[in-house]
């Protein structure tokens, strides 16, 4: 154990560099890299981020924050300008060339030594600084610099900066630090927004491209040659997936050029992940933005007649192909009922959509058997478990302050039906919240289709044949889901 100041740190001894760091041992949030010479600042730092739940390593020269960052993935670097032992602007250029995604805070010893220094903040930031603060540090600026936001579009300077390759590695760790991707999703970018691996054995992969290196598509598609089907990342890089495929639906979402099938199988690869974010990370409020994004990339989809007509006809839904596929057709089906809705405006598609996408978080506090049963099948004690979880969900989601409160009734009756047949509070058509009815009615549709295997038109048929079933839904959201499936002036479901 070794003591900083009045503060205890780990030691971590890397052999490779024969170096020892001094590493926080709780993971959660953000990993934050501080290089800092003052012992007494370095302590009220490290107390300052751990109330906030982030990961912290410190190091106390320019040296051994080379050698950490070159190991580990960090989303944010506090840089002290006096370090010494490679400078503060030695580890700047470092950064910038190996690892451009970092955010970087560079901290002065005071106002007087900076301005001694003569040196401008527009030129700092040229050297990649992101932000410069003045010791004493106002920590409510500090946490401003360590926003969530800042996670998950690192991306945009790792493909910014100049290109590189470098040779493929072999790489020995848990199958748990990783994240698959399908590997025709991978042929969609261009440079590497991160490491990217093949799996080649039990917790061992081949590291094919590092964070910023140039995509030949002929090595990829050699890959796939060789049956390879899926690419890996790490994990903790799912953030900054998310964005990048987010940001690419937003530019391509309108284009005539690329086909129906490929938008909707990026959608739903992004909002797989985005769920995986949610349920093993937490809701952050750069994940609420990222949502806000999504509901626009889907809003604008459905406005396609071509797009929408084209997979209402010929969309067959792969389960294998995705974990949550279930929570991305409740959002698109609940879409395409807003789409008609006239009261329906761009603020309630928002809230129609996060709550389509959260309506079964509360599944995670229920035994995992239930959670992909179908009621139907389950015993009458499972059935009284199973009915907890709108309210379970409800009361996970009240303790995030930025969890809107349409999101949390949507949460909490979206089983509730019309006729007082539903759960948990057995309510009644207008005692139902109005969001909620549409993720209902649009739940119940996802159910009959994936249970039964149909395609949307075809599922379509089946609901809107089950007189007995339809009259628990409200009539004019149900009309509306199947205005849905008119093409221009003809519709496409013959039924009665």
């Amino acid at each position: 154990m070794k003591m900083l100041g009045n503060c205890f740190f780990l030691p971590l001894r890397d052999k490779r560099v024969n170096r020892v760091y001094f590493q926080h041992e709780k993971k959660h949030e953000m990993n934050i890299l501080l290089s800092e010479t003052n012992d007494g600042w370095a302590c009220k730092l490290r107390t300052f981020i751990e109330e906030h739940g982030d990961t912290l390593d410190i190091v106390i020269n320019g040296r051994d924050a080379q050698a950490l960052i070159h190991k580990n993935k960090y989303d944010i670097v506090i840089l002290d300008f006096n370090t010494s032992n490679y400078s503060a602007l030695e580890v700047l250029r470092f950064i910038r060339v190996h690892s451009p995604h970092l955010k970087v805070v560079l901290t002065f010893p005071s106002k007087a030594f900076f301005d001694d220094l003569g040196l401008e903040d527009s030129e700092l930031k040229r050297m990649g600084a992101t932000d410069i603060l003045l010791k004493p540090i106002d920590m409510r600026v500090l946490k401003k610099c360590l926003a969530g936001d800042v996670l998950f579009d690192g991306w945009k300077k790792a493909i910014a900066a100049p290109a590189r390759h470098e040779e493929e590695t072999e790489v020995f760790a848990s199958d748990n630090e990783f994240t698959r991707i399908k590997a025709d999703g991978a042929l969609a970018i261009n440079r590497a927004i991160f490491d990217l691996y093949v799996r080649i054995g039990k917790d061992k992969y081949l590291k094919i491209l590092h964070e910023g290196d140039t995509l030949a598509q002929e090595r990829l598609s050699e890959y796939q040659a060789k049956k390879v089907t899926y690419f890996y990342f790490k994990t903790r890089d799912r953030g900054t997936y998310i964005n990048f495929i987010n940001t690419l639906l937003s530019k391509i979402i309108n284009k005539s050029t690329v086909s129906p099938s490929t938008k909707m199988n990026l959608a739903q690869s992004m909002v797989d992940k985005f769920i995986e974010e949610i349920y093993t990370v937490g809701i952050k409020p750069a994940l609420i933005e990222e949502g806000k994004q999504l509901s626009e990339n889907i809003y604008q989809f459905v406005q396609s007649d071509r797009d929408l007509n084209f997979l209402l006809q010929n969309y067959v839904a792969d389960e294998a192909d995705t974990k949550y596929l279930h929570l991305f057709l409740v959002s698109f089906f609940s879409t395409i009922i807003c789409k008609a809705t006239d009261w329906a405006k761009r603020r309630t598609v928002d809230n129609v959509v996060m709550g389509a996408l959260l309506h079964d978080i509360g599944k995670i506090k229920i035994p995992q058997e239930l959670r992909l049963m179908d009621p139907n099948l389950m015993s009458p004690v499972q059935v009284e478990i199973y009915k907890t979880h709108p309210t379970l969900g409800v009361e996970l989601l009240k303790k995030i302050p930025f969890i809107t409160e349409p999101v949390l009734q949507i949460v909490e009756q979206h089983h509730e039906t019309i006729d007082g047949s539903g759960f948990p509070s057995g309510l009644t058509s207008t005692k139902i919240y109005p969001l909620a009815k549409i993720v209902g009615l649009a739940d119940h549709f996802t159910n009959l289709m994936l249970r039964q295997k149909l395609s949307p038109k075809d599922t379509l048929r089946r609901f809107l044949g089950d007189r007995k079933n339809i009259q628990r839904f409200e009539a004019d959201l149900v009309l509306k889901l199947a205005q849905g499936f008119l093409d221009q002036d003809q519709f496409l479901i013959k039924n009665g």
